[in-house]
């Protein structure tokens, strides 16, 4: 069997993690992992001696979303443990490499805590698209949760086993829209770019980077992410319902 989505005929689907398939139960980039990290950054600051308010912590924190953001826009790779290191150079605080990357770990595990939703017909269209034989993927960006942390969420979302190959940023040293990890991704699915669509909300990451390489390009809005009202003006297909896809596909 095989799908068609404007008359293109599709072997391989990759999906962006968050805002497409999930996001957080209280529908804010600021789920309960954020203020674990908080409370644990302090801790950290605590346990070398010094002394941190929760809004000193929140506000290194943030110059630290700061610093993957003005990266990420550009197309750059950043470790966790890189953002890391700006939150505690904000804080004034001196890491050895290995106590940071201890660290990064711990906080990565937070986001395996976290309570994610699966948004609405995520699992139907799952469902069809193995019914049909399409081979399925995962292209994330990770910031502070690594890859080997949300894979817990598919997994315990019942998920997984629909996916053929998962890749992370943290994994592959490469963030969308970066040509690499779209590459990479396919090659591991064995479909060509132009046989393959891929499902995301960011507009110039996920829609621009799919664009850039000739797959589908699909942006999904359904997701009420900070993305929404931001619609790529070549994105091939706009979605705001993963039900809008079953429709289409035939």
């Amino acid at each position: 069997m095989q799908v068609k989505i404007l008359d293109r005929k599709i072997k391989a689907v990759t999906f962006d993690f968050w805002w497409t398939l999930f996001k957080d139960k209280n529908g804010s980039a600021d789920g309960n992992d954020y203020h674990w990290r908080l409370e644990y950054l302090q801790e950290v600051c605590k346990s070398k001696g010094a002394s941190k308010t929760k809004h000193e912590i929140s506000l290194a924190y943030n110059e630290g979303r700061k610093f993957f953001e003005q990266h990420h826009k550009k197309g750059l790779f950043t470790s966790s443990e890189e953002v890391l290191q700006v939150v505690f150079n904000h804080l004034g605080i001196k890491l050895e490499k290995p106590e940071l990357r201890q660290i990064s770990n711990n906080i990565s595990h937070f986001g395996s805590l976290s309570e994610l939703v699966l948004l609405e017909g995520a699992l139907e269209v799952l469902r069809f698209l193995k019914e049909n034989n399409v081979r399925i993927g995962l292209i994330s960006d990770t910031v502070l949760t690594k890859g080997k942390h949300l894979v817990v969420h598919l997994r315990r979302h019942g998920i997984l086993k629909y996916f053929d190959y998962l890749v992370f940023s943290d994994e592959v040293g490469a963030v969308k829209p970066n040509p690499y990890i779209f590459n990479y991704a396919l090659k591991k699915l064995g479909a060509y770019p132009e046989e393959s669509a891929h499902i995301g909300d960011f507009p110039w990451s996920d829609i621009e980077g799919a664009l850039n390489i000739g797959c589908l390009a699909i942006q999904y809005i359904g997701g009420n992410g900070p993305e929404r009202n931001n619609i790529h003006p070549k994105a091939n297909i706009v979605i705001e319902s993963f039900y809008d896809i079953l429709k289409i596909a035939k």
